[in-house]
């Protein structure tokens, strides 16, 4: 008779050293619901949804340089979440870092959520392509502040100010590339000494 495997009892959240990470050894990933009502109007809200436009930001941020990646969907799904993880540490890789990349996530159903077998099988594929994964305590989002602070950003510099302007989908795919430029190589951020993400990038990573 098999027995039901049981899985081993969490213990404490790994301890995650920001201030001395090196560029992209730690990268927070997150999904964010673009019609967030405490951050739009309903005007803005319905227009989204009536033009049909993306529904959820997936984002992975560099805890060093806070450079940031983003992408869209319009479903929630573990599909999609598993995707994520894929292409930005293909997107990494190809920029040349080798090293472990250490990713935190919060509970979301996206990023395995309360599934242990997919988070034993999330970890088990990241790890063949030198990554790692840390979920974050239920309920802290602090424990991914830098990324949960740029939401914040996307709404003030982006969704409430260019929102309305917009009228399709591939417009909107426009203003997000031309706005995650500028959070990246324009905007001066002022937890890294008022450089861009990529001048910090590029001053410890001329390569």
């Amino acid at each position: 008779k098999l027995k039901q495997h049981k899985p081993h009892k969490k213990g404490p959240r790994q301890f995650v050293d920001w201030y001395n990470a090196k560029p992209f050894e730690i990268v927070q990933v997150d999904l964010k619901h673009v019609i967030d009502q405490k951050a739009l109007t309903m005007e803005q809200i319905i227009h989204i949804r009536t033009q049909d436009l993306p529904l959820y930001q997936w984002g992975a941020l560099d805890v060093n340089s806070r450079f940031k990646l983003i992408a869209y969907s319009q479903e929630k799904t573990w599909t999609n979440g598993l995707t994520w993880f894929l292409w930005t540490t293909s997107w990494i890789r190809s920029h040349g870092y080798t090293g472990e990349i250490v990713y935190t996530v919060d509970h979301g159903e996206e990023f395995g959520g309360k599934s242990w077998l997919k988070i034993v099988e999330l970890r088990k594929l990241l790890s063949g392509f030198n990554c790692r994964l840390i979920q974050n305590r239920i309920k802290h989002p602090e424990e991914n502040s830098h990324l949960e602070r740029s939401h914040r950003t996307d709404d003030d510099e982006f969704y409430i100010p260019r929102v309305l302007t917009i009228k399709d989908r591939q417009s909107f795919y426009n203003e997000a590339l031309n706005y995650i430029y500028y959070y990246n190589n324009v905007r001066k951020h002022s937890g890294i000494g008022r450089m861009t993400p990529f001048q910090r990038l590029s001053q410890q990573m001329p390569q």
